[in-house]
């Protein structure tokens, strides 16, 4: 008649396997045998346990960079299909709500989505403080640095820029001519980002 095979307790057979010591319950009797087969298939186990992860892991990484990569082409060819960077607030909202999606469901980084469709960070900022406000989304866009111009110097650029009596004023000549009059004083890189972000036409015709 065969013998009983004897149970043990799970956690005397983890304990045994993470110390490594088949002795380490001489009261329980337990067959040195037995015990440095715990230990032996453990790793076996655990090595097998680890691929699968690391493979679940792999599969899981490549399925997500493939969702990435299928919503920035579908926030491409919105942008490009509807022009939404040529339609002032409302495409410039149209796209920060894209970027929000990009952002949040799929995890790609704002400046990543900047970069696919040509515009640059501070960029993508001044929209979002335009449409939402300042604390919106940006909790330090009130914090100005050495270079930044405070929101009324910014305000008399933009005067300048789209005022008529100065459109026959270089970009280079109308900065000279702030900084002469005391008006403002902001370099012409200054002016120029100003100009393109406000999308302000100057010399062959104004946009107001």
């Amino acid at each position: 008649m065969r013998s009983k095979y004897r149970k043990y307790h799970p956690d005397i057979k983890e304990m045994i396997i993470e110390t490594r010591n088949p002795n380490l319950f001489p009261e329980l009797n337990i067959p040195r045998t037995t015990a440095l087969y715990w230990i032996k298939n453990a790793g076996k186990v655990r090595k097998k346990t680890a691929f699968k992860e690391s493979k679940d892991k792999q599969k899981n990484a490549v399925a997500n960079k493939l969702k990435q990569e299928r919503y920035k082409t579908y926030l491409l060819s919105e942008v490009i299909r509807h022009d939404l960077k040529n339609q002032k607030r409302k495409g410039r909202e149209k796209i920060v709500e894209l970027f929000d999606i990009g952002k949040k469901e799929y995890g790609i980084s704002y400046a990543e989505l900047c970069r696919l469709i040509g515009i640059h960070v501070a960029t993508l900022k001044q929209w979002r403080i335009d449409i939402h406000g300042c604390s919106y989304h940006f909790k330090k866009c009130e914090t100005l640095t050495t270079n930044d111009l405070m929101e009324s110097e910014k305000n008399q650029i933009l005067k300048l820029l789209r005022d008529r009596k100065f459109a026959h004023f270089s970009l280079k000549s109308l900065c000279y001519y702030a900084k002469r009059e005391g008006i403002v004083f902001a370099s012409v890189s200054t002016c120029y980002k100003n100009m393109k972000l406000y999308q302000i036409m100057r010399k062959e015709r104004l946009i107001f």
